[in-house]
């Protein structure tokens, strides 16, 4: 039997819809095959890591900018520059000035006045000339990413450490001031809110039904970066459940009948055609394993076999060395057999 073609979410409730003869205006019908869609969709996306669901970003850490001086005034939100170069970019960006005993978030920036707005007021000593330093270590990720898998640059021999939000902040307390490519990093996020103000609501008529967007952000350490550099990361794909017709699944197109197949099987069992329906499982179930066991589909590729060459071991391992990798090089020569 030929498979079934499919591209959009319309396209994949129709055959459905047709091979089981019942109409598009059959609304409960139609609704059952969409939820059942959706449910076999979600059992296939989270069942293992696939390649599909995978893709890579790059983010460009600026150096920090210590150009100038800047006015900070103690219990004041603002900080003047003198012979800086601020620009609109720099907004998020973190900033110590002075003694550097406190780190503020910058807020605003007049670009024109060269004027820093605060996230706190300045608790430091009053100084009208303080060195100072301008940095960036929050960065935003995109908005479809749903979990790290890696993050790497080309200044280090081994991905970053990915820790929790709290190893990471114990990390920045042990180490103020610590500068320099990153080592590790983590992830954190929080959801905005844009429906009406509270004050406007209606009690018993209104709801807090406004739009929410869920904003994640990558940390680093360390969190003054010296030079610039860039961050590639490779995360997994958010999935969002099939609602518009045009709405396509990750899954690769020549596989997407996998969801017709699903689907079949659960609006044949519905009806109680329990033979019908199995069929239709045991084409679903035999399309998932051959799936799972396709490299070209999931991320389990082939162990590296090294063959011909041996590494002769040159001298001791040094425990203080910083860089293994680096180590490693020096310390081990490879010879063909």
């Amino acid at each position: 039997m030929v498979a079934v073609r499919v591209k959009t979410f319309e396209d994949i409730y129709n055959s459905v819809l047709r091979r089981i003869k019942i109409p598009t205006t059959d609304t409960e019908s139609l609704n059952a095959v969409k939820e059942s869609v959706n449910t076999r969709y979600e059992s296939i996306v989270f069942r293992k890591k696939w390649r599909w669901r995978r893709t890579q970003f790059d983010i460009v850490v600026p150096a920090l900018y210590n150009t100038g001086t800047v006015a900070a005034t103690n219990g004041s939100r603002q900080f003047v520059g003198t012979g800086t170069v601020w620009t609109a970019e720099m907004v998020g960006w973190f900033i110590e000035a002075g003694a550097k005993e406190e780190t503020y978030k910058v807020v605003a920036i007049d670009v024109a006045a060269q004027t820093l707005e605060l996230s706190a007021t300045f608790q430091g000593t009053t100084n009208a000339a303080a060195s100072y330093t301008l940095f960036k270590y929050e960065h935003g990720l995109p908005p479809d990413c749903e979990e790290l898998d890696l993050v790497w640059h080309g200044h280090r021999r081994y991905p970053l450490d990915l820790t929790s939000p709290r190893e990471l902040k114990e990390l920045l307390i042990k180490n103020p001031g610590a500068e320099g490519w990153a080592t590790a990093c983590t992830v954190e996020g929080f959801k905005d809110y844009s429906g009406p103000l509270l004050g406007e609501f209606l009690l018993l008529h209104d709801f807090l039904g406004g739009t929410q967007k869920d904003d994640l952000k990558l940390l680093t350490y360390p969190h003054i970066p010296d030079t610039s550099y860039v961050l590639h990361i490779d995360y997994m794909i958010k999935v969002d459940a099939l609602d518009a017709d045009s709405d396509e699944p990750l899954i690769p197109l020549e596989k997407r009948h996998i969801l017709v197949y699903g689907a079949l099987s659960d609006m044949f069992l519905r009806e109680r055609a329990d033979d019908t329906g199995r069929f239709w499982e045991a084409k679903f179930t035999k399309e998932l394993e051959e799936m799972e066991a396709d490299s070209e589909f999931t991320d389990e590729r082939p162990r590296l076999i090294v063959t011909g060459k041996w590494w002769r071991k040159r001298r001791r391992f040094d425990p203080e060395s910083a860089d293994l990798g680096s180590w490693f090089d020096r310390h081990y020569t490879p010879y063909d057999d």
